[in-house]
């Protein structure tokens, strides 16, 4: 499926104080796909989601924690979703202990 389309990953850096925009930058500069925004401050996740929306360039966004709490495997039945013509396609959490 992925075949199908051109895409993009768009990696948000929100202030990280860890090794993250370094690698983001080495994984950047071996797959062009890889985009990274960098806040100039810790904004917080809703304005950090938003502004990575704002940045993408594609018909259609994916929206997906790094930490993969989300199964990344899902975003592939979500594209099949999307390609039926559903606007809005989203995951709901069952049984996640909360901690």
């Amino acid at each position: 499926m992925l075949d199908r389309y051109d895409f993009e990953i768009v990696f948000l850096n929100n202030r990280s104080t860890d090794r993250s925009l370094s690698i983001l930058r080495e994984l950047r500069a071996r797959d062009p796909a890889i985009q990274v925004l960098t806040m100039s401050r810790n904004f917080g996740y809703q304005p950090s989601v938003q502004a990575g929306m704002s940045y993408a360039t594609g018909d259609g966004i994916v929206v997906i924690n790094a930490d993969c709490e989300d199964p990344p495997e899902l975003i592939l039945e979500f594209l099949a979703k999307w390609e039926e013509g559903y606007d809005i396609v989203f995951g709901i959490r069952k049984d996640r202990a909360e901690h």
